[in-house]
């Protein structure tokens, strides 16, 4: 049964992380796939608001983290997409979504991104692959780029992240404050 948070490659790890965050967030509605986007978008900012709050911080403040920064965000899974924008918008990032390696190398062909994060397991051009792809590429390959998996791919492969030239590599669920300290130390 294909809800919010599968794959079509049947990825019980994703699943399971995209539905153990919507029902945290959200709800058990959530990850039943009962609630529209546009709840979850409301939620989520709702909840990012109330977080930097929290922390002393006002959303609308123009000294947030990433205030300015255009970053791009490649993820085949709708959901993590979402979470992934709506936490980087609330650290004062402009972000662009797009569901596919493909898609992600066609946008920073055409307009420039201060960084990239991508999902490393998407069908297709791999986020992987992408990375490859932007490390031979002249106008691209100073692209800040973070892989993000659902599993540990850094204890399959240690020396991935520096074969292909990654600002870092995080497992889901992304630490927001962890990306906010590499994004302003690189770009």
């Amino acid at each position: 049964m294909p809800g919010l948070g599968s794959k079509p490659d049947g990825s019980v790890a994703n699943r399971a992380i995209c539905h153990g965050s919507q029902a945290r967030l959200f709800g058990v509605q959530a990850a039943r796939g009962r609630l529209s986007s546009g709840h979850f978008r409301h939620r989520w900012t709702s909840l990012t608001q109330t977080h930097f709050e929290t922390a002393g911080l006002n959303m609308s403040e123009p000294n947030l983290p990433l205030t300015g920064k255009r970053i791009l965000v490649a993820d085949d899974e709708r959901v993590s997409r979402m979470v992934v924008a709506a936490g980087l918008r609330g650290l004062g990032a402009r972000v662009v979504a797009v569901s596919s390696g493909s898609a992600a190398l066609r946008r920073m062909l055409s307009q420039p991104f201060h960084a990239v994060l991508v999902d490393h397991d998407m069908p297709g051009m791999s986020g992987a692959d992408l990375c490859r792809q932007l490390r031979s590429l002249p106008e691209l390959s100073d692209t800040p780029a973070i892989l993000m998996s659902a599993r540990d791919i850094q204890a399959l492969d240690p020396c991935l992240g520096r074969d292909l030239g990654l600002a870092a590599v995080l497992c889901k669920p992304v630490d927001f404050d962890r990306v906010a300290r590499l994004l302003t130390s690189v770009s």
